[in-house]
Order: C-alpha cells, then sequence, then structure tokens
C-alpha cells in the first residue's frame, strides 16, 4: 500500500480487520503520525461476512481498499487495492485459540511480512511484526475501552511511530 508508514498502515488493516462481522455497519478509523498529525483515516463497510475497508491520505484522497472475507475453517483472507483499483498484494489471517496470525503478501505473491496478536491484558491485544525475512519490524498495542479502540504503533527500536483509533 502507498503509505509512509508501513507498520502504522499495517496495524490499522488488523485493527480493523478484527471486528464482529454479524451485522451491516460502518466503522471509522482515525490515522496519527508519530507527532500526533491527522495521516489520514479508513472506513469500514461491514456486510454480512465480508470487510471493506477504504483508506485515505490526510487530504482526504483514497489511497487504497482492504476487503476482507472468510477464507475457510478459522481463516481470513483480505485483498489489498491502491487507489487505482489496482492490486497491491494480499493478506491471510490464520486464527488459534486466542492467538491470530497473519501473513502479508506483495502482488506477485511474495512474503513480505508477519503480524502475530496475542491478548496482553485485560482489554489489551499485542501485535509483533516481522519482514519478509522473519527479522522484527515492530510491534502495536491495542487497548479497548467500551465502542473504542486505540492502537500504539513502535518501530523495532520501540519508538512510537503512530496512533490508530477506531470507534464503533
Amino acid at each position: 500500500m502507498p503509505c509512509k508508514n508501513f507498520a502504522l498502515l499495517l496495524a490499522g488493516c488488523l485493527a480493523l480487520a478484527t471486528t464482529s462481522m454479524a451485522q451491516s455497519k460502518t466503522e471509522r478509523t482515525t490515522l496519527t503520525d508519530d507527532k500526533g498529525r491527522s495521516a489520514g483515516s479508513a472506513t469500514t463497510q461491514i456486510t454480512g461476512t465480508t470487510e471493506r475497508t477504504t483508506i485515505r491520505d490526510a487530504s482526504g484522497r483514497t489511497v487504497g481498499t482492504a476487503t476482507t472475507r472468510p477464507s475457510g475453517s478459522g481463516s481470513e483472507r483480505t485483498t489489498f487495492t491502491d487507489g487505482q483499483g489496482r492490486s497491491t498484494g494480499s493478506a491471510t489471517t490464520h486464527t488459534t485459540g486466542s492467538s491470530e496470525r497473519t501473513t502479508f503478501r506483495d502482488a506477485s505473491g511474495r512474503t513480505i511480512g508477519t503480524a502475530t496478536t496475542r491478548p496482553s491484558g485485560s482489554g489489551s491485544e499485542r501485535t509483533t511484526f516481522t519482514d519478509g525475512k522473519g527479522r522484527s519490524a515492530g510491534s502495536a498495542t491495542t487497548q479497548t475501552s467500551g465502542n473504542t479502540e486505540r492502537t500504539t504503533t513502535r518501530d523495532a527500536s520501540g519508538r512510537t511511530t503512530g496512533t490508530a483509533t477506531k470507534r464503533r
């Protein structure tokens, strides 16, 4: 996806992809960079078992979409497109117990990273990212309070790189 902060985008997509898909509804996520400035937004339309997320930059221009559908038992597949509707890659998420593992691939099918999400205390989850070679690419912590989820992303050195705040 055409985003300067890859880890932030991944965290945003992950946060959006972990909602209940039992009914039709719309969710909005606001993104900020490491200095708290707007980095864009995402709007997710949930219909049945399908989620479609439209990602916009800070000026409101559409820069991509992510469409998530079930793909077998305990699995989901997300396809990504850029602002022109061209494929930019995909992600496959497998859920085992309370853990999720997502593998990201580029448009050619090459693995470019993974994200592993596990519970981390009351109302909290922690996601660890790796790159295509298995090296640490950062982490994200998601805290849920009422109808609001706030995800903070960090690079491999632990520095905060941005936030994603989702309201249902």
